[in-house]
């Protein structure tokens, strides 16, 4: 009698031992809600020259991965970096129609979100231009920076070749003006005058570097906007 009840005991402890199997089954955790896909640019196309002023901007439709409601930002500014933002709007639909000030070149971009406030990253940047009135001459877009790309952090190089590019509308052969600081130092011209769209600079570890490029034309200038990147 002794035996069946040490046993009883014994079978009584193992079964609430905390090593003991879970046959209980776990709720699954809910997948995390995905943001929606980048629109792509449709209208006005890269490099553009508008004659009217009055524009219907478009992009392309984007379906939600759990199919919720999508709104799209858009922002139009007078530089690549939208800080001088002249137009911002959040819309339902994938078009929408704009009156812009003439004689401008303007940056455009969107953006999807969905009803759980799930934003998708940037389009690219389209530039365009509205023409204004008769005019001899078209400023250079401002220049777009290839590499490298704003906020990166590069590793193990001595030197950097700097890339960039813009267009020019009247087809005019532009030359370049590089700009470069080091930390929070003052922005110091490095080089002028080039003819190609890239410069190749000695770099140290463990610094942040700002710099810009301004591309002129025989009659104009564009002043660029300022690009960041760090060496390990």
């Amino acid at each position: 009698m002794r035996i069946l009840i040490g046993l009883a005991i014994l079978i009584f402890l193992a079964s609430c031992s905390p090593d003991s199997p879970d046959n209980s089954e776990k709720p699954e955790e809910p997948a995390a809600n995905a943001a929606p896909p980048v629109p792509e640019l449709i209208y006005p196309t890269d490099n553009l020259l508008c004659i009217g002023a009055e524009l219907t901007f478009k992009w392309s439709e984007v379906t939600d991965p759990e199919e919720d409601a999508v709104t799209y930002t858009i922002e139009v500014a007078t530089d690549r970096s939208f800080t001088n933002l002249v137009e911002s709007r959040t819309v339902n639909a994938h078009t929408l129609p704009l009156t812009l000030e003439k004689g401008i070149a303007y940056y455009w971009r969107t953006r999807a979100q969905d009803s759980n406030d799930h934003q998708s990253s940037y389009s690219k940047t389209n530039a365009f231009y509205v023409e204004g009135d008769a005019t001899a001459n078209y400023v250079p877009f401002t220049a777009k920076c290839i590499y490298p790309l704003p906020h990166t952090l590069i590793k193990d190089v001595q030197e950097i070749k700097l890339d960039w590019e813009t267009v020019d509308l009247d087809g005019d052969e532009l030359t370049y003006t590089v700009y470069m600081r080091t930390g929070s130092n003052t922005m110091t011209r490095i080089a002028e005058n080039l003819t190609a769209s890239e410069y190749t600079i000695q770099v140290a570890p463990g610094t942040t570097y700002t710099w810009r490029v301004d591309s002129a034309d025989e009659f104009s200038e564009s002043v660029g906007d300022f690009w960041q990147f760090t060496t390990e």
